[in-house]
């Protein structure tokens, strides 16, 4: 994926799909501790560890789990509405 991202984007372009893809994972982790769920990230990072959702969100969302954590990979692919709608479920768990 790099050598090919580079290429096809340049150093610029893979530069800023980088830094979208960062500022998303801050946005998912204030967002996570808005709600109390439990998540970590490395600073440079763009994978998130959380606690295990309940299965049925597990399936919906497609996590990948391992015993009780899960992980969020924030892909160009992913948009802050993603994030948004996945919040709310994971709001609505909390609630219950």
């Amino acid at each position: 994926f790099l050598w090919y991202a580079i290429q096809r984007f340049g150093i610029v372009g893979f530069t800023k799909m980088i830094a979208r893809c960062q500022a998303l994972k801050n946005y998912t982790l204030d967002r996570m501790r808005e709600i109390s769920w439990d998540a970590y990230a490395g600073d440079y990072s763009v994978i998130i560890m959380i606690k295990r959702p309940p299965d049925r969100l597990v399936r919906k969302w497609q996590l990948a789990v391992v015993g009780d954590s899960a992980h969020l990979v924030i892909m160009p692919n992913i948009s802050q509405e993603h994030i948004d709608a996945f919040m709310e479920d994971l709001r609505q768990e909390n609630a219950v």
